[in-house]
């Protein structure tokens, strides 16, 4: 017998001992209850977003190629569907994943100058928002502020040619690439409908019953 195989009616404990299931008391059955529900949910959840993504994956290049529809080509932003009722929408996006290289010192330098020479004329704190930019936090920069000091409308050629030298030093790394689904509310908006467990509401079985029932009620 392997050493990892668990004879039937036994568990193993944290130690590798092996216990006989009668011999655990009604809160150990209990405890370990949790973990496989958790672990099928788990692994529900991730075919359902294998699934999903390739369902829509498969979609739009089927649009491409049946109707070619070039705007589906080479995707960069949101694509969306909405169901025949209007009532459920599904968006897939696509976020580019950005980091800089080492020459982004090369763009702190410039911003500094620029600094420097807007020091006479503005006030103490008018590149705080500079310094916010280049912080680091675990030996990382925060790529969202430094996009944002790149779309300021300042014209001084000082704070353009640090821009340009940013944007140098700042490349796409890869894509990663997100599916969300919303449902339409009584004020003709959409809902987000969360799948993070920690952003679902609890609900039981009752409660789901009647919602159930007050959607079957509003399409009658």
């Amino acid at each position: 017998m392997s050493k990892f195989e668990i004879p039937a009616g036994y568990v193993k404990d944290a130690d590798g001992n092996l216990i006989k299931e009668e011999n655990l008391t009604a809160q150990q059955r209990e405890e370990d209850a949790l973990w496989p529900r958790a672990k099928a949910l788990h692994d529900e959840i991730a075919r359902f977003k294998y699934d999903s993504m390739k369902a829509v994956e498969d979609l739009v290049e089927r649009m491409i190629r049946n109707h070619g529809i070039k705007k589906f080509e080479r995707i960069q932003g949101n694509v969306q569907f909405i169901t025949v009722d209007g009532q459920y929408r599904v968006q897939r996006a696509i976020d580019k994943l950005i980091e800089v290289d080492s020459s982004i010192e090369v763009a702190r330098q410039k911003f500094t100058l620029y600094l420097q020479a807007i020091q006479e004329t503005a006030g103490k704190d008018a590149g705080e928002f500079l310094d916010n930019a280049f912080d680091m936090k675990d030996g990382k920069v925060n790529v969202a502020r430094l996009i944002d000091i790149c779309n300021k409308d300042i014209k001084h050629p000082l704070y353009i040619s640090a821009v340009q030298a940013l944007r140098k030093a700042m490349f796409v790394s890869g894509t990663k690439a997100y599916l969300r689904f919303y449902q339409r509310n009584k004020d003709n908006g959409w809902d987000p409908m969360p799948l993070q467990f920690s952003s679902i509401e609890p609900q039981g079985p009752e409660e789901s019953a009647n919602d159930e029932a007050t959607q079957a009620t509003a399409e009658a």
